[in-house]
């Protein structure tokens, strides 16, 4: 049987030589160690310029006003909508005087507010409402961050 504690060569053992290769600190470049997708659901094509899109609550917003939706579906729209208003911040965008074109950003971590948004998205879609989905590692300048999402003034070119 081999003996992993003792080397012939009197050298380090390999337990050891293993323990301290994992527990040893890591040099991380600080450009990476934050390194972040952000990701923002809105309407419109490919090639559209990604500054002037609507974001999809907006839309949904406006389809379910304009009683677009049918029961079944006004019914699954406000219970996402609910499921927002309960778990996630609302940015201050009334009460911070933010231009008009600052908009919402999920940082990918929030991965249960990104899935809830695929219902949105499968609504909008069902109407012949084109959406895309956007990612950025810089989306823009930040205006209000809390743990899911940022606000930002996008910058020209993502």
């Amino acid at each position: 049987m081999l003996n992993l504690r003792e080397r012939p060569d009197g050298g380090e053992d390999i337990l050891d030589a293993v323990v301290r290769s994992l527990t040893a600190p890591r040099y991380v470049p600080t450009n990476l160690a934050h390194a972040m997708m952000f990701i923002r659901f809105v309407v419109g094509c490919a090639g559209d310029d990604h500054r002037a899109l609507t974001g999809i609550f907006t839309e949904a917003r406006i389809l379910r006003d304009d009683g677009a939706f049918v029961p079944h579906e006004l019914a699954q729209l406000e219970e996402t909508f609910d499921w927002f208003n309960r778990e996630l911040p609302c940015p201050p965008f009334a009460s911070e005087r933010w231009p008009r074109e600052a908009a919402s950003w999920f940082k990918d971590g929030a991965q249960t507010a990104i899935a809830r948004m695929w219902t949105i998205v499968h609504l909008l879609e069902e109407h012949d409402v084109p959406t895309r989905v956007l990612r950025s590692k810089s989306p823009g300048k930040v205006l209000y961050e809390d743990d899911w999402q940022v606000v930002v003034l996008e910058w020209k070119h993502l």
